[in-house]
């Protein structure tokens, strides 16, 4: 029976609770930004960064968690801990895109169009719904515009995702 059950349950992913840091990044008149960092035994897992505009907004955006610790819940649990960040500085409205994208180095870099990219996206999008964000109609979607620009961070009106807390 034990060899059973442990046969079966084989596929299922394996999460381990790892620890959050919330760094300071920036701050500004305009916008502030923090990177919240996840590690488990001291083993950078993933990261996420979030930036407060004017009027209770945030754009939680950089979401990226290493090839190796992805479909095991990690990403997840990074959304959740910066949701509850935000809401915890009175964040009151929380845009999200999923752009699919892969870090060199220090540096993030789009994938190209095509399959992988679209695989990407889609998996993206059922994450965030699973977190509670819902896309945006196309007149918030094309507003936004403005505040990913005084936030200066990239923006596909197309894939844009709101949380409202």
């Amino acid at each position: 029976m034990i060899m059973l059950l442990a046969s079966l349950l084989w596929f299922l992913p394996v999460f381990t609770q790892g620890e959050f840091v919330a760094k300071q990044v920036s701050s500004g008149c305009l916008e502030s930004e923090t990177r919240i960092e996840y590690t488990l035994d001291r083993k950078l897992i993933g990261f996420a960064h979030y930036t407060r505009i004017p009027f209770s907004i945030y754009a939680l955006h950089s979401l990226f968690v290493y090839p190796e610790f992805r479909g095991k819940g990690y990403g997840k649990e990074l959304i959740k801990c910066a949701v509850q960040k935000i809401k915890q500085a009175g964040g009151r409205l929380i845009f999200i895109q999923p752009g699919p994208f892969d870090l060199k180095g220090d540096m993030f870099q789009d994938l190209p169009e095509g399959n992988e990219k679209t695989e990407g996206v889609r998996r993206l999008v059922k994450l965030y719904r699973a977190a509670g964000f819902r896309p945006t109609n196309k007149l918030i979607s094309q507003c936004s515009r403005l505040i990913y620009y005084l936030a200066a961070i990239q923006q596909n009106p197309k894939y844009l995702m709101s949380y409202g807390c």
